[in-house]
């Protein structure tokens, strides 16, 4: 049977459960964010959180009596924020990255592609994706893509189901951190996403950038495609 517990952060409530790694976590979150830590070290941090309560069964505080879509639900809203808050929060990547002023400013999406073994491509993200890519001159960056063929909830949000949560969390990609260009590649030193096993990786991606058009190759997924996305500066 599926264990849920929903626990109020409560002197008692708390001194029982020591012993439990993710309420251990949930206990530095809450420290970490009263005692005033920056926008991007919070967005990590609940990062971390929200990875733990992925990993294991049933429903764990953080603030108070939360449910797990009510987790996910910040943890989603946390995301959507993040271009706004990451370029003024982060610490700056070394100055002078070579190559990194060719690529600052705003980018849509234009294109997200998977590259199959025989050349075709189909659409990765539907087919109309959209996104927005935000380089500062001294290479911090925050990254969003988004299937909009997303299907809408079928009741309220705080009570969808965890297949909702699913599908949802798979229509998207984000992440930010820092960017530079090395050796005529990209490298991406993330500092949180989406995807809890890209925090704190670096990452390398071939790319073209002609006049106003960056495109990058992901490298290849055990399954041979190759994923494709590209960008037009629109300032």
């Amino acid at each position: 049977m599926r264990r849920e517990t929903v626990v109020c952060s409560t002197p008692s409530a708390l001194a029982a459960a020591e012993s439990d790694p993710a309420d251990v976590t949930a206990r530095k979150y809450r420290r970490s964010f009263q005692s005033g830590v920056s926008i991007g070290a919070f967005l990590h941090r609940s990062g971390e959180v929200f990875a733990i309560l992925l990993r294991q069964e049933g429903v764990y505080r953080l603030q108070h009596c939360q449910t797990m879509e009510d987790v996910m639900k910040k943890f989603i809203f946390a995301v959507l924020a993040l271009p706004s808050l990451v370029l003024a929060t982060e610490e700056p990547a070394a100055p002078g990255a070579p190559g990194i002023a060719s690529l600052a400013g705003v980018w849509e999406l234009i294109g997200a592609y998977r590259e199959h073994r025989d050349g075709s491509r189909s659409d990765d993200y539907g087919a109309k994706p959209r996104g927005t890519l935000t380089v500062g001159s001294d290479g911090r960056y925050a990254l969003q893509i988004y299937h909009m063929d997303r299907p809408p909830f079928a009741g309220d949000f705080r009570a969808a189901e965890a297949s909702e949560y699913k599908r949802l969390l798979l229509a998207m990609s984000t992440h930010f951190g820092s960017l530079a260009v090395e050796e005529g590649k990209l490298v991406f030193r993330i500092a949180a996403a989406s995807n809890p096993q890209w925090d704190g990786s670096v990452q390398r991606r071939s790319y073209q950038l002609q006049g106003e058009v960056l495109e990058w190759r992901v490298p290849q997924r055990p399954d041979g495609d190759v994923p494709i996305s590209v960008w037009r500066r629109v300032r």
